[in-house]
């Protein structure tokens, strides 16, 4: 057997701990870390210690055991950001059961159809979610219903009736290789969205890829004691893969109830933040955020961004409202997996590079119609394999995901350079078709944003002369004409030309901030 000269391979040293647990795996790390910070609530300024948050874990955890909660069960957390939530993970895979995140921001018949696919044996939910979907869960048969805060339900405090010390305390036995620890809703976009499966093996290696953090878990590491600022939901892949990495790092980790652009602002100055995780639009808000020079943002030297490609003029422009930052690193990766593509750029920055394959990935790009693996330097289709990939869909059997050789069909459009750095285009079903052109929405906003009378830009195609059509938002007191964007695109993109554009308040966006296409193709018909 010879390696394919047109596979990419990540390297071979992950850590994977002999016991396979991803609760004893976060235990242990936060004993490492014993009395350093661990997080950080910015709008109270409460903050927890890694020997608290362990120890907080534990007594989740016998407190779920005292409810008869084990492997097999699921146990659902439905809030925002707060002080409990990631503990309660940690809790909750040392029972053996699997944690999964509740949409907060869905409701009614979506948020119901979430909890009948996962049908949890305990729901956690904060006490403002739990007034908004009361209704619904009266119609549930939910076993345990836990408020965080006040509420008719019983609260987190009355939950916690169960203690031991750290030290005393062994998390329940798994198969880790198979057992479930956690599951996650993806976003969505190309249909329903379904409940992806990761065992404590697929979750450990999706939080440790990258090597050159996961050097060493002591406390020299670099990251250690290092405050963190995650900007995004727990409830959404990015912001909980990313947050859980970074307390196995050691990080402090520093959040908002909400996700008001000034809070992020603020939270930088006040806690000399210096590793800013953050998605492409809050980059832009920031950027156009009219107080933005009222803030300190000289701490910043790291910005970590994903869920979007970044075009090479925001990145040259995030320097401005960053001074110090030494790096803007993109990363790519989805709900199934985690990241697969990561920031470790050995051969120094390139704009728009992803970066490079994950430790224990191997990963091709296929010709869309063709299905031919391509070489460096060619488009098509991201394939992958990983130890981090899902083990299924629940209620789903078939592997239609996956291709004849077990590479996973990720539906997006990339490439790879002579160095092996990746690049991401677009999504192969939001490609536009036109006069013989193929076009990527993605790539024409990038291009259209750098007019200095937009605020906000999506692309799509007429449903009937398939013709590309940009929604704008404008910046106060701006006009902008078909003319000066299509002059934009002659020079950027010569293949694509606009036929319209369509003045809107907002751009329709739905999980991670992506942009609803459907939503664009129902708003022209």
């Amino acid at each position: 057997m010879l390696k394919s000269k047109n596979y990419v391979y990540g390297g071979d040293d992950g850590i994977i701990p002999a016991h396979i647990h991803f609760g004893t795996f976060m235990l242990l790390r936060a004993k490492n870390y014993n009395t350093n910070i661990a997080l950080i609530d910015a709008d109270t300024d409460k903050r927890m210690t890694f020997n608290e948050f362990a120890q907080l874990s534990v007594n989740i955890a016998l407190s779920l055991k005292k409810l008869g909660v084990g492997i097999g069960d699921v146990v659902c957390v439905c809030s925002e950001k707060r002080m409990e939530f990631m503990p309660t993970i940690v809790g909750v895979c040392c029972t053996g059961a699997s944690f999964a995140a509740g949409d907060n921001s869905v409701k009614n018949d979506a948020f119901l159809y979430r909890l009948k696919i996962l049908n949890p044996k305990v729901l956690f939910i904060s006490q403002a979610s739990y007034e908004t979907h009361k209704h619904m869960l009266s119609t549930m048969n939910i076993e345990h219903i836990v408020i965080y805060g006040k509420g008719s339900e019983k609260t987190f405090e009355e939950f916690l009736s169960e203690s031991a010390d750290v030290e005393d305390f062994e998390a329940t036995p798994v198969e880790g290789w198979k057992d479930i620890a956690v599951i996650q809703f993806s976003s969505g976009t190309t249909g329903l969205p379904k409940a992806a499966k990761f065992t404590h093996l697929n979750f450990i290696q999706a939080i440790t890829q990258s090597k050159r953090k996961y050097q060493g878990f002591d406390m020299n590491n670099k990251y250690a004691g290092s405050m963190s600022l995650v900007t995004r939901e727990w409830y959404y892949t990015y912001g909980l893969f990313h947050t859980i990495s970074s307390l196995a790092l050691g990080a402090c980790v520093v959040f908002t109830r909400e996700n008001i652009i000034e809070d992020f602002l603020s939270a930088i100055e006040k806690y000399k933040i210096q590793y800013l995780q953050i998605v492409p639009n809050s980059l832009m808000d920031i950027k156009n955020c009219v107080n933005r020079q009222k803030y300190d943002l000289s701490s910043v030297e790291h910005i970590h961004s994903t869920s979007l490609p970044i075009g090479k003029d925001l990145i040259s422009g995030v320097k401005i409202d960053f001074p110090n930052a030494k790096d803007l690193k993109q990363s790519y990766g989805m709900t199934e997996s985690g990241c697969v593509i990561h920031e470790e750029i050995p051969k120094g920055d390139k704009l728009g590079t992803v970066g490079m394959a994950c430790v224990g990935t191997v990963i091709k790009v296929v010709d869309i119609k063709t299905n031919q693996t391509l070489g460096p330097n060619c488009r098509g289709e991201i394939r992958f394999k990983s130890l981090s990939l899902m083990a299924g869909y629940i209620g789903e059997t078939d592997r239609d995901y996956l291709d004849d050789e077990g590479f996973y069909k990720t539906g997006d459009v990339g490439y790879y350079d002579d160095d092996k750095y990746f690049y991401i285009v677009d999504r192969i079903k939001h490609l536009l078709k036109y006069k013989g052109a193929t076009i990527s929405p993605a790539e024409v906003e990038m291009a259209l944003i750098k007019h200095p009378g937009l605020k906000d830009v999506a692309v799509t195609s007429d449903p009937f002369s398939e013709a590309p059509v940009a929604f704008v938002v404008t910046q106060p007191g701006c006009d902008v004409t078909l003319q000066e964007m299509n002059d934009i695109l002659h020079i950027e993109i010569p293949s694509a030309s606009l036929s319209e554009i369509r003045f809107v308040e907002a751009i329709p966006r739905g999980v991670e901030t992506k942009i609803n296409r459907n939503a664009l193709k129902n708003m022209l018909k």
